[in-house]
C-alpha cells in the first residue's frame, strides 16, 4: 500500500507529531509511507530535516505554503496532479489543533477529488475548539502531541507506546558518535541546556535576563555548566550568555535536528523559550522548565511528557497569537522575573 500523511508546520510542529508518525510507521512497516507537507520562506528548519533518514517515512512531497493571490490556487492544482500521478491509496490527516471544520472538508475533497486519494482518514470530527469560556477567560487546551496520537486512535491506528524505540529510529550512530566529539563532558559538570532562540520577538524572553540567570545559576551551583542550542542565528548572543556564566557551549548552529536530541539527552534540564528546542529536549526526555509566553492558549504548546514546568503570566493581550510582540514592554515575557526562572531550575536540580 502507498500511504501518505498529511502534517504541516516547522520544527515544533514536526517533533510533537514523532509519536503519530512512529505509530504509523508501526501499523504500516512494509508499506510505502511519503509526508505531504508545506514549506515556508521564513522557516529555518522543515518537516523534511527532521525525518529524512529517519525510517518513519520513505519520501517527502513539499509545496510552497508561503504562495499568495493567485499563485496559491496554482500552486495546489500542480500539486493535485503530483499526487494524483504517485497513486497514493490512503490518507492520514494530521491537522493543526486550531484547523476548523470548513477547512477539514474542503481538505477531504480537495484530496479525494482532485488528488484522487481513494480513502482519505481522518477529516471527520475535526473542528476548532472553544478557546474562551463564558467569562471571556482563555481556556486550557489538550497539548498538540496528545491530541494528534487520540486523532489517529479515533481514525483506528494503534498508538499504545507511541514513542517506544523512536530515539533509537531518528539517531544513528553516525549522529551520536559526531556528538561525542564535539560534547565532550567532564566529570561532576551538570550541564543544563539553555534555549534562547524563538520564531519571533513574542517568544523570547530577554537574553539580558538569560545572561543574568545562568550567572546567579553558577554561582549557586558550581559544577553547573550552561550549553546553549538554537539556530546559526542565535549564536552571538549564546556567546554572550556564556560570558556572563564564566563558563558554557555553544552548539547553536552546530548540529543538525536529531544531533541535537541526542546532545540535548545528555543535559540534566533544559531551560529556555517555547520553541522548538524546547519540544526537542522533552522527546530527548529531559525535564524542562519553559518560560512561556501568552500568545496561545495555555497546555496547546507544553512539552510531551510529564514532570515539566511552564512558567506563564496572565495578562490582558493574552491569546494575540503575534509572531512579533508589538505591545508596549511585552508584559507576558517580562513580568516573568530571573528570580522565578532560577528558582524553578535549582528546585528542579535538587539531588
Amino acid at each position: 500500500m502507498k500511504v501518505m500523511v498529511y502534517r504541516i508546520g516547522s520544527l515544533g510542529d514536526t517533533i510533537i507529531a514523532l509519536p503519530a508518525f512512529n505509530a504509523i510507521r508501526r501499523q504500516f512497516q512494509r508499506d510505502e509511507i511519503v509526508l505531504l507537507t508545506s514549506r515556508h520562506k521564513d522557516c529555518r528548519v522543515h518537516a523534511q530535516d527532521v525525518l529524512d533518514g529517519s525510517g518513519l517515512i520513505d519520501g517527502v512531497l513539499v509545496y510552497d505554503g508561503s504562495k499568495k493571490g493567485l499563485a496559491r490556487p496554482a500552486e495546489f492544482f500542480n500539486l493535485g496532479r503530483r499526487i494524483r500521478a504517485m497513486g497514493i491509496q490512503r490518507l492520514y490527516y494530521l491537522p493543526p489543533r486550531l484547523r476548523s471544520h470548513a477547512q477539514a472538508v474542503r481538505d477531504h475533497w480537495y484530496f479525494r477529488g482532485w488528488c484522487g486519494i481513494p480513502e482519505v482518514i481522518g477529516t471527520e470530527g475535526v473542528t476548532r475548539p472553544r478557546l474562551r469560556d463564558a467569562a471571556g477567560r482563555f481556556l486550557r487546551l489538550e497539548p498538540e502531541a496528545a491530541y494528534l496520537t487520540g486523532h489517529l486512535t479515533r481514525c483506528g491506528v494503534d498508538t499504545q507506546e507511541a514513542s517506544r524505540g523512536l530515539l533509537e529510529r531518528l539517531v544513528s550512530r553516525k549522529e551520536a558518535g559526531r556528538v561525542d566529539m564535539l560534547f565532550k563532558q567532564s566529570a561532576g559538570r551538570l550541564y543544563v541546556a539553555v534555549g534562547i532562540g524563538g520564531k519571533g520577538t513574542a517568544q523570547k524572553w530577554p537574553v539580558e535576563r538569560y545572561q543574568a540567570l545562568v550567572k546567579r545559576l553558577v554561582a549557586a551551583r558550581p559544577e553547573a555548566e550552561p550549553v546553549c542550542f538554537g539556530g546559526a542565528g542565535d549564536w552571538r548572543e549564546a556567546e554572550r550568555l556564556i560570558a556572563a556564566a564564566g563558563r558554557g557551549r555553544n552548539f547553536c548552529g552546530i548540529f543538525g535536528v536529531r544531533e541535537g536530541i541526542e546532545a540535548l539527552r545528555r543535559c540534566a534540564l533544559y531551560v529556555g523559550n517555547d520553541t522548538g528546542t524546547m519540544h526537542m529536549a522533552a522527546l530527548a526526555g529531559i525535564r524542562c522548565v519553559v518560560v512561556s509566553s501568552a500568545r496561545a492558549n495555555p497546555g496547546v504548546w507544553e512539552p510531551l511528557g510529564a514532570g515539566h514546568r511552564v512558567l506563564r503570566k496572565t495578562v490582558p493581550c493574552e491569546g494575540c497569537e503575534l509572531r512579533d510582540c508589538d505591545v508596549p514592554g511585552h508584559p507576558c515575557m517580562e513580568d516573568i522575573s530571573v528570580e522565578e526562572v532560577l528558582k524553578a531550575v535549582t528546585g528542579e536540580l535538587v539531588p
